[in-house]
């Protein structure tokens, strides 16, 4: 649900995430339309003020390269998985 989270609070949670974890796993949806936020909007009335930050697999792959080593990523249709390590001071750590 990163996705409904905004950008610089998104940054702050990974950040918080790095450093109390030696591994995540991440799924995020696979947006490759333009009506996915329509929908989402649609479907979720009652979150009327909620963020779409929507992104491809490939902007969220950029995102969390920023913070983690990805070590494994899979994509299909509907969803990008990443298998996420932390970097410390731009090393991996594992």
């Amino acid at each position: 649900m990163l996705h409904h989270i905004p950008e610089d609070i998104c940054i702050g949670i990974l950040e918080q995430l790095k450093t109390h974890n030696k591994q995540i796993i991440v799924m995020e949806d696979n947006n490759v339309s333009l009506l996915t936020p329509l929908w989402c909007m649609f479907t979720n009335l009652q979150f009327l003020n909620h963020p779409l930050n929507f992104k491809t697999c490939h902007e969220w792959k950029t995102l969390f390269s920023k913070y983690f080593k990805i070590k494994n990523m899979k994509i299909d249709n509907t969803a990008c998985a990443f298998n996420l390590f932390p970097l410390k001071d731009n090393v991996y750590i594992r």
